[in-house]
């Protein structure tokens, strides 16, 4: 069993230029189940409260199984999850109230003591309770070697291929949207009634290098490239700006990571870290509050550094609590102006164990 509780104060909630200050809460609660020594049952909660934005508090349910059928001694490793979560909104924002199904295979094999190779599959399906042409699916393939080289150094290698389905304006729709540029309230269903089915398709190869620093520190740096095989000048609606919308995490491009992590400060564990982005994403027509916005290309080029800071300590019965202290900053240019940003978040909380 595990509850957490936290709380912290973001400098930008949107992630946009509004620059809307925000502080929040949450609870989190989680039980695992152990029918049997290779099955695994998860059930999940969590609320999250937000000071000044309080119509974005929200509900998040869960569950979750995973199974492992090969032997613990085995050579060949088999794993099979499923999972599924529903998140709920208040009334204001309850057209994004939305349920996530998870599902997924991995194999891996231990050809050598230095040598673990995996692979699998995973599909994610993400749909919008009252919102209509939001719902993505997406399906992953994905394959990697890890390497555990001389001198302690580590080297892992995974590539992959993902396909997502979604909607999008279709290719004759753009001399029917100029006309209505600067017009308001354009009817939603109108706007919708211009969208086609489609399937946008990735690959992305991700090489990341480890090794310890002495005794109590290690240090890891990743890169990771991922391109868009049929993106071309498709573009999108764009139901928000980026906080609730379901293109945010959509993009291609370059990121390169590093991460230290140390046991040096008596009893605490501290992990730091920094990271670029160069992020291409879709062209974007933003629908929020029925305005119709010139669709424009949109180039992010994005930093951010981290420093968390946490302690277990045991208190009895079983019973562990951890501590633990974020700090988290980001800064954002872009070719759109509202994605010109910086933000600054600080968060703390606890979480006890059983």
């Amino acid at each position: 069993m595990e509850v957490a509780t936290n709380g912290g104060y973001t400098g930008n909630m949107l992630s946009d230029s509004s620059k809307i200050e925000n502080s929040y809460s949450a609870i989190k609660a989680a039980v695992n189940f152990y029918p049997h020594s290779k099955t695994e049952l998860n059930l999940n909660s969590d609320y999250t409260y937000y000071g000044k934005m309080f119509n974005l508090s929200n509900l998040l349910c869960g569950a979750g199984i995973k199974y492992i059928p090969t032997d613990k001694n085995s050579r060949l490793t088999i794993l099979v999850n499923a999972a599924f979560a529903a998140r709920f909104y208040r009334t204001q924002f309850e057209s994004f109230n939305n349920t996530n199904y998870d599902a997924g295979l991995s194999v891996g094999f231990k050809a050598e003591d230095n040598i673990h190779l995996r692979t699998g599959l995973a599909y994610n399906s993400l749909q919008y309770t009252n919102f209509n042409g939001a719902d993505k699916n997406t399906l992953k393939l994905f394959a990697g070697i890890n390497l555990t080289l001389p001198w302690s150094n580590s080297l892992d290698l995974e590539s992959g291929f993902a396909s997502m389905g979604y909607r999008r304006f279709g290719d004759t729709v753009t001399s029917i949207l100029k006309p209505l540029e600067d017009k308001i309230n354009t009817q939603e269903s109108y706007v919708r009634s211009l969208l086609v089915d489609d399937n946008l398709h990735s690959i992305y190869i991700s090489p990341r290098f480890s090794r310890p620093i002495g005794s109590k520190t290690g240090f890891n740096i990743t890169y990771t490239y991922r391109k868009f095989s049929n993106f071309g000048d498709k573009f999108v609606n764009g139901f928000s700006t980026g906080f609730l919308s379901p293109w945010a995490s959509v993009y291609d491009g370059q990121a390169i990571s590093m991460n230290i992590k140390t046991l040096i400060l008596n009893g605490f564990t501290v992990t730091g870290g920094a990271g670029y982005w160069d992020k291409n994403f879709f062209k974007t027509v933003e629908n929020g509050i029925y305005y119709m916005v010139k669709v424009k290309a949109r180039k992010d080029s994005q930093s951010r550094f981290y420093l968390n800071f946490q302690r277990p300590f045991v208190l009895g019965s079983g019973i562990t609590a951890e501590p633990v202290v974020q700090f988290d900053y980001t800064h954002n240019n872009s070719t759109l102006t509202l994605y010109k940003y910086s933000s600054l978040n600080i968060s703390a909380g606890i979480t006890f164990r059983l």
